[in-house]
């Protein structure tokens, strides 16, 4: 019957008071304690240092894929209306338009858009052709009909 009542009284202790002398035990158990918790806070520490400079990184690459774009764009701006087009319709993968040292490759920027132009004509570039009067004609005189001047006169 002793027995009994020694396992009642261990199943009626409080599981908190339990969860907290374990821990004080886990505490006193380390030959170390301090060395412990300055271990703990060193890998902190080192947890967040590692998680700013992830941020970091992230940051940094998308800055540079953007300027990697914008660089494409304008490249291949001299051969397409819009250099965007590139990549947005002609859907060339990024990597393929960068060299091996992360520098935008001229040569193939101008060959992808030069395919694509020879695909979709209509996203070429457009030149003006024509005088600097916009069409209007003011550069030019007519001939074959009578003057102004001989308008006035009669």
């Amino acid at each position: 019957m002793s027995d009994e009542s020694t396992e009642t009284a261990v199943v009626e202790q409080d599981p908190a008071a339990t969860e907290t002398e374990a821990t004080e035990t886990e505490q006193h158990d380390d030959t170390g304690g301090d060395d412990a918790a300055r271990a703990r806070r060193e890998a902190k520490s080192l947890r967040d240092r590692l998680r700013a400079t992830e941020a970091e990184r992230d940051g940094l690459t998308g800055r540079l894929e953007a300027m990697q774009r914008a660089e494409i764009g304008r490249l291949a701006g001299e051969k397409l209306a819009r250099g965007a087009d590139l990549l947005e319709i002609g859907q060339t993968p990024l990597a393929d338009l960068i060299g091996e040292d992360g520098t935008v490759n001229a040569d193939a920027v101008t060959a992808a858009a030069t395919t694509l132009t020879a695909d979709r004509g209509y996203l070429r570039r457009r030149r003006f052709e024509g005088g600097a009067d916009g069409g209007a004609g003011l550069g030019t005189t007519a001939t074959d009909g009578p003057s102004w001047a001989d308008v006035l006169k009669r």
